[in-house]
């Protein structure tokens, strides 16, 4: 029937007025969200159950159901199915949470402390029925670390399941989640090592005394997927939150990461004596050796070969986590305007870019990564939740969407542009803006040296006299700067002077744009800069440190630099400004 699912999945768009999901026939499917939608089932029941830890004191061990609250497992989830005595209807309350995010949970059952939250079982929402769960208490994963007012474990701003190598953490699916030696499969996960060169499986077969045999599929994170064939890896090693899996064909084995075919494939030789996954987390029950250290958010198997739906079903686990730019984008700005080597936005330039920025709160220091809502805008909703009333929000990470990993980013605190005021998300012309709040406030790209005549696109404002925009090389020798009009006739926008005293480095400009859109200097400005010479690298915008110190009070929402091998041409240009403006609404 797997086979079948898939076959009609992949061919069928509607019969009889019934609706094929593209995705339909996994064999388990566990997650932090709901999957009803990607998977194409309609299932009603719990996310998982989980047990809170109070260290011997009121409610110690109790469990209880967690359901999905608006498609997702929260401090709000509704419990159900609970030990007896439990009073507590939300999560949050259950475990005593205290207050995050401006909630505060009554204290229903009158703990004395935070409990520590554990998984007891991750609920099979395939329909299939293989729940994974762990009886032994210390061998269960955490989905809250028992401090006070704090949120559930997250991973890039969604709940994860904690596992501690250390502790031999481990579930047990109810039967087989993929059979190798009987079907073709496919595997999707979302995980995250954070403990590099530690072997550790998110999928492992059936207890085996010889994890090494090179005559059997296994897992490891010692490498970006969760397999390894014939003992040959596919790619290095990896850290940081990936989507990995796999697809055989009951011969090839392909691993994948991030969207991309990882390694060679090759024909897989399967050990016919134990070649199912069961276990999450590790090689056995016990969680006996090579136990995974890190963070697991969604894992679904299929006894299919999926490879053909791989791409959107990839796709939509992206849009929702958030991992990163995969993939060549068939919609956006960039999509029709390629080869650009950096591109920063507050809107979504590409349909493959799943983040916009990083934001820091200033109460606590906490960081979580932000994308973009249904409307292709910064989620500025998601920021203000995370954020909070009365506490302010600086971005230290303005991801690149050109799929180049040019992100700006700065470490350290006082010099990080606000994006939040204590209240809501700060806006210029009605959109979200990011906003200097000191004369040391900048970001670092990570644009290579060596970039020649460029073109540059620039959405922002300065409100005093200085640089905006530098474009350096690596000893900031020479750059490129903005001002606003200091030495020149005009005070119409940036990029009309040229700063010429470094080493006497001169520049020409070749063409110039929308320079500004008011007739007072202080205003929302669109600049286009063609130069024609080379000018080392975009090394960073917002400041120089040295060898000037001058620098602007600015705001940006975009900016967009092509290099000089994919320089638009006048009409591509002139329509990449429509483009911008239409958006902006500048002019």
């Amino acid at each position: 029937m797997a086979k079948l699912d898939a076959v009609l999945a992949a061919n069928i768009a509607k019969v009889n007025g019934l609706v094929f999901s593209a995705t339909v026939g996994a064999s388990a499917a566990f997650s932090v969200r709901l999957l009803n939608s990607l998977l194409g089932v309609t299932y009603n029941g719990a996310a998982m159950r989980v047990r809170r830890d109070t260290g011997g004191g009121a409610g110690d061990d109790d469990e209880a159901d967690v359901a999905f609250d608006s498609g997702v497992v929260s401090l709000d989830s509704a419990i159900s199915n609970a030990s007896s005595g439990v009073t507590a209807t939300t999560l949050g309350g259950f475990i005593n949470v205290g207050t995050v995010g401006g909630t505060t949970y009554t204290n229903a059952d009158s703990l004395t402390v935070t409990a520590v939250c554990v998984v007891v079982e991750w609920k099979d929402q395939s329909g299939s029925s293989n729940d994974a769960s762990q009886s032994t208490h210390t061998k269960q994963p955490t989905i809250h670390e028992g401090t006070v007012n704090t949120d559930l474990v997250k991973d890039n701003g969604q709940p994860a399941v904690k596992f501690v190598g250390t502790a031999h953490q481990a579930l047990r699916t109810g039967s087989y989640a993929v059979e190798l030696s009987q079907n073709d499969a496919s595997v999707f996960t979302v995980h995250n090592s954070n403990a590099v060169g530690n072997v550790g499986y998110v999928l492992a077969e059936s207890d085996r005394s010889s994890p090494y045999s090179s005559n059997f599929i296994y897992g490891t994170f010692q490498g970006p997927a969760i397999l390894w064939v014939n003992a040959t890896t596919f790619g290095s090693a990896q850290t940081g939150q990936v989507l990995s899996g796999f697809d055989y064909d009951g011969t090839n084995f392909q691993a994948h990461l991030n969207m991309s075919a990882s390694g060679s494939s090759g024909t897989a030789t399967v050990n016919t004596e134990v070649n199912s996954y069961t276990y999450i987390g590790s090689q056995a029950q016990d969680g006996s050796g090579f136990s995974f250290t890190g963070t697991m958010q969604e894992i679904i198997t299929y006894k299919s070969n999926q490879s053909s739906n791989r791409s959107g079903i990839e796709g939509n686990i992206n849009a929702y986590f958030q991992i990163g730019n995969f993939g060549t984008p068939t919609s956006g700005l960039l999509s029709t305007y390629t080869g650009a080597a950096a591109a920063y936005s507050v809107r979504q330039l590409a349909n493959t870019a799943a983040l916009c920025m990083r934001v820091r709160r200033d109460n606590d220091d906490a960081e979580q990564d932000f994308g973009f809502d249904a409307n292709g805008d910064l989620d500025t909703a998601a920021i203000a939740t995370f954020v909070g009333s009365g506490n302010n929000g600086y971005v230290s990470k303005w991801y690149d969407q050109s799929g180049n990993g040019n992100d700006a980013a700065q470490s350290t605190n006082g010099n990080q542009p606000q994006i939040y005021d204590g209240s809501a998300v700060i806006t210029e012309n009605g959109k979200p803006v990011l906003k200097s709040h000191s004369g040391t406030v900048k970001l670092v790209t990570g644009v290579a040296s060596g970039v020649t005549d460029q073109t540059i696109f620039s959405v922002n404002r300065l409100d005093r006299t200085g640089v905006f925009w530098g474009i350096n090389d690596s000893s900031a020798s020479f750059a490129l700067a903005a001002e606003n009009g200091s030495g020149s006739t005009s005070i119409r926008g940036a990029f009309t002077n040229f700063d010429t005293r470094k080493n006497g480095a001169a520049y020409s400009l070749s063409g110039k744009s929308r320079d500004n859109l008011y007739d007072d200097f202080v205003a929302q400005h669109l600049l286009t800069v063609e130069l024609d010479v080379a000018v080392g690298s975009f090394q960073q915008f917002g400041y120089w440190t040295s060898p000037d110190t001058t620098y602007a009070m600015w705001s940006a929402q975009e900016l967009i630099l092509y290099p000089s091998s994919d320089k638009p041409t006048t009409s591509e240009r002139t329509a990449i400004e429509t483009d911008i403006n239409n958006y902006f609404s500048i002019y």
